[in-house]
């Protein structure tokens, strides 16, 4: 791939989220974190994550980090304002299910308002190109072992963080249904 692509990783500086920074690192690809760091810990001196800085050791490649949540619009086009992305891989998300139970509408809010938000500054600035990081908790309760991509999703899922998940996945189907540019790719990690 070009060295000259550029991706933009949501929640970047979390563990799955660095991960695939320091890959696309090592594969030559310049990378745009956005975090809001609820899940990372900040290194005061330099105002990076942890795990960011400890990929800038191992790759010997800078990652540009903005503080950014994704619920705020405004800072999120201030990104898009200064790169020209090839691609959005998103990893953004509140994660706990035990706490999704106790503060279901913080997780919703998150997870669901803060991907339509990037979702729709995408779109003001032509970006189609979009891999959402999902869950196994969209196939809810297994109707059947070992699951398949073909198995149903969001039939009894049984926690405000599946359904959130699941919910997004469907926004995606219908933005992919509505637009021949669209190229979106589901994965699930959990």
């Amino acid at each position: 791939m070009s060295a000259s692509k550029v991706i933009l990783v949501t929640g970047g500086a979390g563990y799955i989220g660095s991960h695939t920074v320091l890959t696309l690192l090592e594969n030559g690809y310049k990378v745009v974190v956005i975090d809001n760091l609820v899940n990372a810990c900040r290194v005061a001196e330099t105002g990076k994550p942890e795990s960011l800085l400890r990929v800038e050791k191992l790759t010997k490649k800078q990652v540009e980090f903005f503080d950014v949540d994704i619920l705020d619009v405004e800072s999120l086009k201030e990104v898009f304002e200064k790169f020209t992305f090839h691609c959005v891989i998103h990893f953004a998300a509140l994660k706990s299910v035990s706490e999704s139970c106790e503060k279901p509408l913080t997780y919703y809010q998150n997870n669901i308002t803060g991907s339509l938000n990037l979702l729709q500054v995408m779109i003001e600035y032509k970006l189609h190109r979009f891999l959402f990081s999902s869950s196994s908790t969209v196939y809810g309760t297994p109707q059947y072992l070992p699951l398949t991509e073909n198995h149903p999703t969001g039939q009894g899922c049984t926690n405000p963080y599946g359904k959130s998940k699941f919910f997004v996945e469907e926004m995606l189907k219908d933005l992919a249904a509505s637009s021949q540019e669209s190229e979106i790719i589901f994965t699930s990690w959990t």
